[in-house]
């Protein structure tokens, strides 16, 4: 494929823990030069590369990453990135999993301290999920953020929702965002760009066969009951999820409704949409792109890089967020 467009605001990028390139997309949409990427699935590597071919990846495990190899590749020396962006794998910390706080993947987050001190960038930004506020996970929640600021940085934290950013999916994800202690910048986030969700059925271009007025979305289990017309939407999803504890098996499906926005897709393919008086179905590749966020010609091939990407949209609006905060600064200095 040929190499796609993107606008220039001159400012530099290195993508940690990058995945398919969901984020790196988006923040290349408002206008950044990602001047590498790190990612240790081969898979989601060569989809990266596959998409945006100009941006040099390392393929590997992070701790593997030297000095000297990562200011090399990204040709920049400590101090002169703009921005740092990385998602440490949240299998630990996710609410779909079993949220231990020994898991190994949850030291990564040590790597993305390490390249902070490495490339010493203006800012950063890191995203994981909300489980790290809920329950045990809140001390590492607040071990992480402390981390952050003896690094040198100002640092704020916000949950924020995709689809406030037009992602037709309620997906809520926590973005660090940090500034360097000498800029005299502080920290905040992009106000939302939306009011209201972009539906599922206006994202897919479906339009609903009925006037009866559907839950939003909900879970729902083996057996599959589907839903009866002729009940309000509070009753649907009492009658969908009110089974015996015993009946419940170990993973549940999401089931997506028309009407409203997508829930959180994850890295399964477990999910099935439902159209009133239609048999649900399995949703596609295709179908699952649009829900995070992805433009069509960025090609995937497995529903797990999309599950676990960040959503493009909210990477652009904070790129495009950091880059108003850094020219702000850029006037007062003349």
């Amino acid at each position: 494929m040929s190499i796609m467009q993107f606008p220039s605001n001159e400012l530099t990028l290195v993508s940690l823990f990058a995945g398919c390139g969901g984020s790196s997309l988006g923040y290349k949409q408002a206008g950044y030069h990602v001047r590498l990427a790190v990612e240790w699935d081969q898979g989601a590597a060569k989809t990266y590369t596959n998409n945006m071919p100009e941006t040099p990846v390392f393929v590997g495990d992070i701790a593997s990453l030297t000095t000297t190899e990562a200011l090399s590749i990204a040709g920049l020396k400590p101090g002169e990135l703009d921005v740092l962006d990385g998602s440490p794998p949240c299998q630990g910390f996710s609410m779909a999993g079993r949220r231990t706080m020994s898991d190994n993947r949850n030291q990564l987050f040590n790597e993305y301290i390490r390249m902070i001190d490495i490339f010493q960038p203006k800012m950063f930004v890191m995203e994981n999920v909300s489980g790290l506020i809920k329950g045990k996970m809140k001390l590492m929640f607040s071990e992480m953020t402390t981390a952050l600021r003896e690094a040198g940085y100002q640092v704020s934290c916000r949950l924020l929702n995709a689809w406030w950013y037009g992602v037709p999916q309620d997906r809520k994800r926590l973005i660090w965002i940090g500034v360097r202690n000498d800029l005299g910048i502080k920290p905040s986030h992009p106000e939302p760009t939306h009011r209201r969700p972009v539906s599922v059925g206006e994202a897919l271009n479906i339009k609903a066969e009925s006037e009866v007025k559907k839950a939003l979305f909900t879970t729902s289990w083996r057996p599959y009951t589907k839903p009866d017309p002729t009940l309000i939407a509070g009753e649907q999803l009492r009658v969908r999820v009110e089974r015996k504890q015993g009946q419940y098996p170990q993973r549940p499906e999401t089931s997506i409704f028309t009407e409203g926005p997508a829930p959180t897709l994850d890295a399964s393919a477990r999910v099935r949409i439902e159209v009133m008086n239609d048999e649900p179905r399995p949703i596609t590749i295709e179908e699952a792109k649009i829900l995070q966020g992805f433009p069509e010609w960025f090609q995937i091939e497995k529903y797990k890089y999309i599950g676990n990407s960040v959503a493009p949209p909210m990477a652009k609006a904070v790129g495009e967020h950091l880059a108003s905060l850094l020219s702000e600064k850029a006037v007062l200095l003349v």
